[in-house]
């Protein structure tokens, strides 16, 4: 059935209605079905210059989510799509829905199960910030159900959280800050934000009062009322307490979290937004500190792993083990494989049975066999041959030896890979050779740079095991890329030595092969 074969139907249905009471709630199954009359964002996208790319579903402009809900798929069964139609199958009463009508607005709205929804959409307009008209066709519905962002620019002036209160102040734009010329200071920075976050809060707070004052005109539904006051009065806490990158002391974020945390209410079935909150706090109060290192910076996962397991409140939240699984994940991802492989055991050891198996299958790649290898460099080549560091070393003997560390994925290493090819023609005739080591952890996106970054026909290898390999802590390659050379004996004599790009690095070579 079209569009229009649809409307008529449902005219013909509500006439044959007349004037007999409509419950606000029906009885129906369990599904809503979205429509969209006219262009959708998601059906053309374009890039910022105008172009278009190609087609995308549907889906991608609709994000369901029900109203028990913090993460979008909980209790949604199913999502189908045919033409301008999106049917959502749930297992709860309430479905809110944040429609993407162009690249920088959005509209929401809530549905009950059992409800078609109409979106119409201006064709000629696919930028325009006009909000869409949205209609429930089956029942009447409460005019702030499906219309509440539409009257709240009207009221307040503002668009989608860009902008503060037009009619009372000047333009407070996010885009400022993202266009923020930090050379004025981390201090005019946190002042810039700091004014940022106290207008959004006030608007909050008159946003939260004039819900109310809809609420009591019976403007809305007592759901879509519950979600909207929820919103806002959690998102001005939040901001009131976190600000625009929720950024928050540690001694601050924990004591939010003991004070605000409620068991009841996290679990309740209308206290979304107040579970976002706490999951906002809650990953502040855990994140792991960052240390210095002698390249740059890194996570203290130890001081957070510690922290986890010395609290006992977040033990009886539903956090515990999404953050102590991100800990393992950075210890795995940061430290020797064996220091990752004490602190995983002991976790499993002591972990609940559940938990003990999603670790364990968690890790189980982590700690093959060829990665817990520590005295030994292992490599595999391009066709798959696995070898060692020492024996291609000893193969070289006799030549100087300069080898790259480096990653597909590591922008700085592939920068340096033409400055490289130029490198090894200019000694192409001499006694030095060009030994490629890469970090990649899939050896598919290793093969598949390698024709573009001109090194299909160097000595090029995987490393298996760098997260075991003494020689790798023990040299501290972890961040690269990073250059080492050796002389023509198999001495190191240089383990931090110039890029490719470097005029110094030509010297060097020059020297050795004399």
């Amino acid at each position: 059935m079209n569009l229009s074969e649809f409307l008529k139907s449902a005219t013909i249905v509500f006439i044959l209605a007349g004037c007999s009471p409509r419950p606000e709630v029906p009885e129906m199954n369990n599904e809503v079905v979205i429509i969209v009359d006219g262009l959708a964002y998601s059906e053309r996208f374009y890039h910022e210059y105008g172009k278009e790319e190609g087609a995308y579903s549907m889906l991608e402009n609709l994000t369901p989510f029900t109203y028990s809900s913090i993460d979008p798929a909980e209790h949604i069964t199913d999502i189908r799509e045919n033409g301008d139609t999106t049917t959502v199958s749930l297992d709860a009463d309430w479905l809110f829905v944040k429609y993407n009508f162009n690249p920088y607005a959005s509209s929401d709205f809530i549905a009950h199960k059992g409800d078609t929804v109409l979106i119409r959409r201006d064709t000629a307009k696919v930028y325009s910030r006009a909000q869409p008209q949205i209609s429930i066709l089956n029942r009447e519905a409460r005019p702030m159900d499906v219309g509440y962002r539409k009257a709240y620019l009207e009221r307040f002036g503002s668009y989608d959280g860009l902008r503060i209160d037009e009619t009372e102040r000047h333009l407070t734009l996010l885009w400022d800050i993202y266009d923020f010329d930090i050379s004025r200071g981390v201090k005019a920075w946190r002042e810039y934000q700091e004014i940022h976050d106290n207008a959004i809060s006030e608007s909050l707070a008159k946003e939260n009062a004039w819900i109310d004052s809809l609420n009591s005109a019976g403007m809305f539904s007592g759901p879509a009322y519950r979600y909207f006051k929820e919103r806002t009065a959690w998102s001005q806490k939040q901001r009131h307490e976190f600000g625009y990158k929720y950024s928050v002391g540690e001694a601050k974020a924990d004591s939010l979290f003991k004070a605000d945390y409620d068991k009841e209410k996290f679990d309740s079935d209308v206290y979304g937004f107040y579970r976002r909150y706490i999951s906002n706090v809650a990953y502040a109060s855990y994140f792991p500190k960052y240390v210095q290192i002698s390249q740059g910076s890194t996570c203290d996962w130890e001081y957070t792993y510690a922290k986890l397991q010395k609290d006992t409140l977040i033990k009886e939240t539903p956090f515990f083990e999404t953050f102590m699984a991100r800990t393992l994940d950075g210890m795995v991802q940061d430290f020797p494989k064996h220091r990752s492989k004490e602190y995983v055991d002991k976790t499993i050891a002591v972990s609940d049975t559940a938990f003990a198996y999603k670790l364990t299958e968690r890790y189980k790649d982590a700690f093959a066999e060829d990665q817990m290898v520590e005295n030994e460099v292992l490599l595999m080549s391009p066709e798959g041959r696995k070898t060692t560091l020492s024996k291609i070393l000893n193969d070289l003997k006799g030549k100087v030896i300069y080898v790259d560390f480096w990653a597909s994925w590591c922008r700085p290493c592939c920068a340096e890979m033409e400055p490289a090819a130029e490198l090894r023609e200019k000694f192409e005739d001499k006694d030095v050779e060009f030994l490629y080591l890469s970090k990649d952890e899939e050896h598919d996106k290793m093969c598949g740079s390698l024709e573009k970054l001109q090194l299909q026909d160097c000595k090029v290898y995987r490393i298996l095991n760098p997260k075991a390999a003494k020689f790798m802590y023990e040299y501290n390659i972890d961040l690269i890329p990073r250059y080492m050379i050796m002389d023509s004996n198999g001495k190191i004599v240089n383990d931090n030595a110039p890029r490719p790009s470097s005029e110094e690095i030509r010297h060097i070579f020059n020297g050795l092969i004399q």
